[in-house]
């Protein structure tokens, strides 16, 4: 349906009127938007048991980014209904938090494998061969905050609306610098920065970094480290 939607817009704005498609295209895309958040919000709390339900969260996700973060973000963030848009970049930096908080808001006990008890692992390791060091690594593979975060089904909705605060960063527009400030994106941002921080740290102590620290992990540093940038570069001294 996504890419039947997204042909659709642009043969439509091809052939069209641009003021006059605007409007008609707006009234489609806000139904269309209201239903999806609805549709998210809705299997949210099922998203990391049922594949299904994640499946339909990251095709929500998938559009929101194309038109967010492309050629028609002006249809999803018009400046001519700011006040929708405020609404439609909470609800994101929310379902941000939710998707962080799923690997990072662990009982910081469980996340942690004492060093002496490694180190007695890998001692043991030494004198009984192979078969201990299988154990050891099964254990640690084993562990709840490891397997929360390699399962994690909705890391590309998040790297997604991501993507979309980056677009409207770099657009540098007056009126959506003062969106972004209204919401106080820059605050939520830094956030987002110390709960990632923390969970590297946690990964480091207990010395499964190489592990947490994966392809998905690589791509959302690199998009903080896009979008912290462009609030350098921003012309708007509130963010």
């Amino acid at each position: 349906m996504n890419t039947m939607v997204l042909s659709w817009l642009t043969h439509y704005f091809k052939r069209k009127e641009e003021e006059i498609v605007f409007t008609e295209v707006k009234i489609f895309f806000d139904k269309l938007t209201d239903l999806y958040l609805h549709i998210y919000d809705h299997l949210l709390e099922y998203s990391q048991i049922n594949e299904l339900c994640s499946d339909i969260l990251n095709q929500i996700g998938y559009f929101f980014e194309r038109v967010g973060a492309g050629e028609f973000y002006f249809i999803l963030f018009s400046k001519g209904d700011l006040k929708r848009c405020d609404r439609l970049t909470r609800w994101m930096i929310d379902k941000i938090y939710n998707i962080i908080h799923y690997y990072s808001g662990l009982d910081e006990n469980e996340r942690r494998i004492e060093l002496r008890e490694r180190e007695d692992n890998i001692r043991a390791t030494q004198t009984q061969g192979f078969e201990k060091k299988t154990v050891i690594l099964s254990n640690i593979l084993n562990k709840e905050s490891i397997k929360r975060y390699g399962e994690n089904r909705l890391i590309q909705v998040g790297q997604a609306f991501q993507r979309i605060f980056h677009n409207l960063l770099s657009l540098n527009d007056a009126a959506y610098n003062h969106l972004l400030a209204e919401i106080d994106f820059t605050k939520h941002f830094v956030e987002f920065l110390k709960i990632n921080y923390h969970f590297i740290v946690s990964a480091i102590r207990t010395q499964t970094d190489t592990i947490h620290i994966m392809a998905n992990y690589a791509e959302e540093s690199r998009l903080r480290l896009k979008i912290f940038e462009k609030l350098l570069k921003s012309s708007s001294e509130d963010l």
